[in-house]
C-alpha cells in the first residue's frame, strides 16, 4: 500500500512544474514544455460574458463593445460568446483594451 504522504507530496510536485511551465514567460524550451502547455490550454474553461465581465471588473455591455470595437480575442459557439481568461489577460496586458478605437 502507498504512503499518502508520498502521493501528496508527488501530486505537489507534479502541479508545481506544470505552474512553472504555464507561468514561464517568453520562449519555451522544449517538446515536453509546449505539450504542457497545450494540454494547460486545452484543460481551459470557457467564460461567458457576464463571467468575463466580473473578472475584469466591467459591465457585460463594455465586454460586446470591446468585442466588436477593439477586437477582444472572443470565440462565438452559437449565439454565445466565450472567452478564455488567458487570451483575454494577454490582451489586456499588451495594453490593447486602452487603445483609442480606429
Amino acid at each position: 500500500m502507498v504512503n499518502l504522504s508520498v502521493l501528496v507530496f508527488a501530486w505537489l510536485n507534479w502541479t508545481k512544474s506544470i505552474q512553472s511551465v504555464a507561468n514561464a514567460p517568453g520562449e519555451i524550451g522544449s517538446e515536453a514544455d509546449t505539450a504542457v502547455r497545450e494540454n494547460l490550454i486545452m484543460a481551459e474553461r470557457w467564460l461567458s460574458v457576464e463571467e468575463i465581465s466580473v473578472h475584469l471588473g466591467v459591465s457585460p455591455d463594455t465586454i460586446y463593445k470591446w468585442v466588436y470595437r477593439k477586437k477582444m480575442p472572443a470565440h462565438k459557439v452559437g449565439r454565445l460568446w466565450k472567452f478564455l481568461a488567458s487570451e483575454i489577460d494577454q490582451w489586456v496586458k499588451h495594453g490593447r483594451a486602452g487603445q483609442k478605437e480606429a
